[in-house]
């Protein structure tokens, strides 16, 4: 089922409000969503996922286009027929374990999954981390929830934004943080505290290096499914910073009100309203040990 959760939604006292989702959808559109470079995306990669699992997935669930148009001149599909329908559905599921079987034998010839796991992108489904500003998902929904837009990529956009209209946002104070898939424990008359899954507190710093590991998995959970935890985060930030060159798409989804005019000036990013922690990486101003 093509599905968009929110997983954190941060308001600013002037009504800007940023909004992080989990996001289930085919990857045969991951590469539209890709071009609204307003949103930052974190998704896990095919080449991470060991062949036989990334099988097993295609074999169990796999990925059906939500319309089987019938083919007319133009990008837009015509109508769909109950033949098109019926049978495009049928020749699609036949079409993957087809694929399945190419893909068995890549694995038996003992090529890298980074290559052997291309055969079955059409079939997979992708879970995302996507954090945005809401007026820019306002934007994306003119464009994608439109007569002419993919009927796959209007579903995912329209089921974000009924999320959006659903959900109450918290306000952030002063230095308070936008942390995806960290806890965030607020009060009228106290500075937000935040919380890891086993019920440890954490600083700012450790919450931001949480939320970074966390949006580069999508998820709570560890790739094996185990409920993660700071020390299991930490070491997944460390690869993340460490690496030359770094990584830092992660580090995009975690965010705080500007401090001032000149702070907003001079770290533009995708976000409009929000300061972003990728920028306090890559200028240095980030000081904090990932291993304290």
């Amino acid at each position: 089922m093509i599905k968009a959760k929110i997983v954190q939604d941060s308001s600013l006292p002037t009504g800007e409000r940023l909004l992080t989702f989990n996001v289930r959808y085919g990857r045969l559109i991951h590469s539209e969503l890709l071009r609204h470079r307003a949103a930052s995306h974190s998704v896990k990669s095919s080449r991470a996922i060991p062949t036989h699992k990334y099988r097993e997935e295609v074999l169990n669930d796999p990925y059906i286009p939500v319309k089987f148009g019938t083919k007319k001149k133009g990008m837009q599909a015509g109508p769909p027929t109950f033949l098109s329908k019926f049978y495009g559905e049928k020749v699609w599921k036949l079409s993957s374990k087809i694929a399945c079987l190419f893909h068995w034998m890549m694995e038996t010839l003992k090529i890298h999954k980074e290559v052997a796991n291309r055969i079955l992108e059409p079939y997979v489904w992708v879970e995302e981390t996507i954090t945005v500003e809401a007026n820019a998902l306002k934007e994306i929904a003119e464009l994608r929830i439109h007569v002419d837009a993919q009927e796959d990529v209007r579903k995912i956009v329209e089921e974000m934004v009924y999320e959006m209209d659903n959900s109450t946002s918290v306000q952030l104070k002063e230095n308070d943080w936008h942390v995806p898939y960290v806890v965030r424990i607020t009060s009228d008359d106290k500075e937000m505290a935040y919380k890891d899954n086993n019920g440890k507190m954490l600083t700012a710093d450790q919450a931001i290096v949480c939320s970074a590991a966390r949006c580069a998995r999508s998820s709570y959970a560890n790739h094996d499914n185990s409920m993660s935890n700071y020390d299991n985060d930490v070491k997944l930030a460390e690869r993340l910073v460490g690496s030359e060159p770094m990584h830092l798409s992660p580090f995009e989804h975690q965010a705080r009100a500007f401090n001032d005019e000149s702070e907003r000036e001079s770290n533009s990013s995708n976000f409009r309203n929000f300061f972003q922690q990728r920028k306090a990486i890559e200028k240095s101003i980030w000081h904090y040990e990932i291993n304290s």
